[in-house]
């Protein structure tokens, strides 16, 4: 059961970086042969995967850091 829902998220990871590296690539009009890399940094995007791992970060340390974590906190 873990294994295959592990494997179902790397496929849609897959899935979004494809139209990632697609639009990023007709964004800033490149070739469809020319490299992800410099589009990506152009853009200042990051991969979805690291994008992932940013906001995963992010709210750890916001909830390490604040009393609440900006999500949960009640309104005033």
């Amino acid at each position: 059961m873990f294994i295959s829902c592990l494997k179902s998220i790397r496929y849609s990871l897959t899935k979004y970086d494809k139209i990632q590296n697609s639009l990023a690539l007709a964004v800033v009009r490149a070739p469809k042969s020319s490299h992800i890399n410099p589009a990506l940094k152009s853009l200042h995007w990051l991969k979805i995967k690291q994008r992932i791992d940013y906001k995963i970060l992010s709210l750890t340390y916001k909830v390490l850091t604040t009393t609440q974590p900006c999500l949960c906190s009640a309104p005033s």
